[in-house]
């Protein structure tokens, strides 16, 4: 159908892009082909969107939800659902989807990298080299040796934590699995 102008009327579903100004969206270019995006509560467009899809944990709280009276679908990017106003969007039947378990592999090796460099101190040694302490310091201490029995506490209802779990067992270690803050609920595998 043509405008006034003689232009082809756009008849790709309008998406709104939310993110924190630290999130950017990677696939930008392949949704573009199917999708009109763009990103500001305040655009004209907005009473109009179908669809949002919310980048890392940027809050979608009722204000956001009021700017898009015809929102029928969240997209979320990350593993959780925390800072989504989950009972807004139920009352309103906005449906609700997110990526799950896509992530929580590389999660779970980048926990245990991080584990293992503060259990050895590699970037610390690092920093302490690169700053040029050495010669005036001496060395730098290693880090800590794993003899014995260590215990690798992970908190429950981190959604990578069986994964991480699997990762640290593997290296030999008992891991204690707490819910939230709650110390007597910890159990142990081996």
């Amino acid at each position: 159908m043509a405008t006034e102008d003689n232009e082809v009327e756009d008849r790709r579903p309008l998406v709104l892009i939310h993110h924190l100004p630290s999130f950017k969206l990677p696939l930008q270019d392949r949704l573009i082909t199917h999708f009109c995006l763009f990103y500001s509560l305040a655009s004209p467009e907005a009473s109009s969107v179908r669809a949002l899809i919310c980048v890392g944990p940027t809050p979608i709280t009722v204000n956001t939800l009021n700017h898009l009276p015809s929102l029928r679908l969240v997209v979320g990017s990350s593993a959780g659902l925390d800072h989504l106003d989950l009972a807004k969007c139920h009352r309103r039947y906005i449906a609700v989807t997110n990526s799950g378990n896509a992530n929580s592999e590389n999660v779970a090796d980048y926990a245990v990298v991080l584990f293992l460099d503060v259990l050895r101190r590699v970037s610390a040694t690092n920093r302490f080299v690169c700053s040029g302490l050495w010669p005036q310091m001496g060395e730098y201490p290693l880090g800590f040796k794993v003899a014995g029995i260590l215990v690798v506490g992970l908190v429950y209802g981190f959604r990578s934590w069986p994964w991480v779990s699997d990762r640290v067992s593997s290296y030999g270690f008992l891991v204690g699995v707490g819910r939230g803050f709650d110390c007597g609920s910890i159990w142990f595998e081996i």
